[in-house]
């Protein structure tokens, strides 16, 4: 192994080119000898006091950027970690009021709004999903052989101005229906806010599972025979003496007379025939 030093004295005891000088005097090296060492030696201790310096700044540098630890945060407990203990104070208790998923089912979409259309199957028109309109049939457009299907019509006003063969008015609502006339039946189901204006004759009017129908006649459809079926409110105005609109009954009382079964509408109901 070969120590170089440098001629230079240094200021601590403890450095390299200290001791190495200690070391050469000891062993008795020779002047000469012991200079060329040193000459040699110089460089390398120079650049290991440079590295030294650099990591003393280096630690300095990391001292002063060192952030003082902030206050924690008070954490508040989760829906899940207060639910858990709600149920060890309250027991299962506390799940009484909880109402069970069904994984299964997912959320339906909203279904588009269906299209008016006016469409023909043969002897019978369709008029399905009108809403908000007025739709005036002159007697040219229309045929005694024809039957007029009306479905899921909202808030709309029909005018048949010439005879047909039957009209069936299904799931609509706050409609005015103006018929001249009609050869067999006229038929409302499952409708509410119904207005019927008959204008000549019309033989039979049904109404079946129906809420609030309105039946105007006039003198030449008096003769008109009204059939109901599980429906409420469903009056009737026509031609006479009073002037008044007259209730069909919806509720009924049955009897047992002489063997056989007797039913007619309640007192209430007889009440409320003249509104």
């Amino acid at each position: 192994f070969f120590f170089f030093f440098s001629s230079r004295r240094r200021h601590t005891r403890s450095s390299l080119v200290s001791w190495a000088r200690r070391c050469v005097q000891e062993t008795g090296i020779n002047a000469e000898y012991m200079g060329l060492l040193i000459i040699q030696m110089d460089p390398l201790v120079t650049k290991m006091e440079a590295l030294v310096c650099r990591l003393e700044k280096a630690v300095n540098s990391a001292e002063e950027k060192k952030v003082e630890p902030q206050p924690s945060k008070e954490v508040k407990p989760s829906n899940q970690t207060a639910f858990m203990a709600e149920i060890a104070q309250k027991g299962m208790s506390a799940t009484k009021d909880l109402k069970a998923v069904d994984k299964g089912k997912k959320p339906e979409a909203a279904k588009p709004a269906k299209q008016p259309t006016i469409t023909r199957n043969g002897p019978k028109v369709f008029y399905d999903n009108h809403k908000d309109v007025t739709i005036v049939l002159k007697a040219e457009e229309l045929n005694m052989t024809d039957g007029y299907c009306f479905d899921n019509c909202i808030n709309c006003t029909f005018e048949l101005q010439g005879r047909v063969k039957n009209i069936f008015l299904d799931k609509s609502k706050n409609v005015k229906f103006h018929c001249q006339a009609v050869v067999t039946v006229f038929e409302i189901v499952n409708s509410s806010r119904i207005h019927i204006f008959c204008g000549d004759k019309v033989p039979t009017i049904q109404v079946d599972g129906c809420e609030g129908v309105q039946i105007h006649l006039k003198e030449n459809s008096i003769s008109t025979k009204i059939i109901t079926c599980k429906s409420t409110e469903v009056n009737v105005e026509f031609p006479n003496e009073s002037g008044d609109t007259c209730s069909i009954p919806s509720q009924f009382e049955t009897s047992i007379e002489n063997g056989k079964l007797i039913t007619k509408p309640t007192e209430l109901e007889l009440s409320l025939i003249h509104i």
